[in-house]
């Protein structure tokens, strides 16, 4: 089965080129709402002017993810007063059409899709996962798993060099918006004292629903360690700052050795790969990661290659929560007391190869997804 039209060459990177899909163009009329087109574009779906009385429906709807429920429609009892119009999903009867391309950009899990599907007697679907469940059958007849935040990384940043020598901090440690376990890796930071030897943000960006109960986890293993919010130590530059989270900043790399990764999730059965671990591989360095256990496991599976020929990564099989972080942060202050560029000239090949891994990956993905939809949507509608 062929890519999506014909294809055409980009260079991704200095030392790497790739190719990439065109759009598939489909002459059939196609319901989507506005604010939600990427579930078009990540499908690499364009439209052209429909057929005259064309009678093959088909939409395309994002999977919503809102608390624990997963629904094709937004809940107006979760939207904001003041949320725009366009933000507003007003129901539609989707047994009605013959083909629905479903697009989820979260982690909702393949058999809570499954239910919604049933729930809203959807006849003819594919889906893309933003993520993949532990123990968790995926139907590839028309399921796949597309890690939607690590290809938008690679589309949104052109690889620059950071492989200095001599650089000044160790880690670039960006917590974004508070969680349990990233509190965890902040204060084992303060009380190892290590903040000085590294690039610390700790900036609350969003609200916590249970102070209470992160305090009260939080105090057991750090009783005496408190966190002022927002936490900015002093090495950090307001200059490194960017504007959206896939966007890498090539100058706080360029002043760090590696980089750590508290993921999105850090409990439950659930691996979500997003843009905090694609940063890291894109401009090819080491990466701790802080998330749920067989995290690792699951990059090694996707194709990718990790660090143990340098730190212990047995932490990743741990499966109790405060011991596996525990057991990550001591790689942490190992890798403090190693030269770095030695530790980098060790791991070069893995970091290329990782590199090269993700583009190829999205590569792959794309043509797995043109291949489903071609085996749903009648030819005579494919421009």
């Amino acid at each position: 089965m062929g890519i999506f039209g014909q294809p055409k060459s980009v260079v991704f990177s200095p030392h790497i080129c790739v190719t990439v899909n065109i759009s598939m163009i489909l002459n059939c009329p196609v319901h989507y709402y506005g604010f939600a087109d990427y579930a078009l574009s990540d499908w690499n779906i364009k439209l052209a002017d429909p057929v005259e009385n064309c009678k093959f429906k088909m939409a395309a709807i994002p999977v919503l993810l809102q608390g624990n429920k997963v629904d094709f429609f937004l809940d107006p009892s979760c939207m904001p007063s003041d949320a725009p119009p366009d933000r507003q999903t007003p129901y539609i009867d989707l047994s009605e059409f013959d083909f629905v391309v479903l697009s989820d950009n979260e982690y909702a899990s393949a058999d809570d899709i499954r239910k919604a599907v049933a729930r809203h007697k959807i006849k003819n679907y594919v889906v893309s996962l933003g993520a993949l469940w532990h123990n968790e059958t995926v139907d590839e007849s028309c399921m796949v798993h597309r890690p939607w935040w690590p290809f938008l990384t690679v589309n949104t940043n052109t690889y620059q060099d950071t492989s200095g020598t001599n650089k000044p901090y160790m880690f670039d440690v960006l917590l974004g918006s508070r969680r349990w376990h990233r509190d965890f890796v902040l204060k084992e930071f303060i009380q190892s004292n290590l903040v000085d030897q590294n690039v610390i943000t700790y900036r609350n960006l969003l609200k916590v629903q249970d102070v209470a109960e992160y305090n009260r986890t939080n105090n057991q293993n750090f009783p005496e360690v408190k966190i002022p919010y927002p936490w900015v130590n002093k090495n950090y530059d307001s200059v490194w700052d960017r504007p959206l989270s896939t966007n890498i900043s090539w100058d706080l790399y360029r002043h760090t050795n590696y980089s750590i990764v508290t993921e999105t999730l850090f409990e439950g059965p659930t691996v979500f790969v997003t843009e905090k671990v694609a940063k890291p591989i894109v401009a090819e360095r080491l990466f701790i990661v802080f998330s749920v256990d067989r995290y690792l496991q699951r990059l090694h599976e996707m194709g990718f290659q990790t660090f143990d020929s340098v730190i212990d990564e047995s932490y990743d099989l741990e499966p109790k929560l405060s011991k596996r972080l525990g057991m990550a942060m001591d790689q942490v202050r190992y890798l403090h007391t190693q030269d770095p560029d030695k530790i980098k000239e060790k791991i070069l090949p893995i970091v290329k190869h990782n590199h090269l891994r993700l583009i190829e990956l999205q590569q792959q993905t794309h043509q797995r997804m043109e291949h489903l939809l071609r085996q749903h949507i009648p030819a005579e509608f494919i421009a």
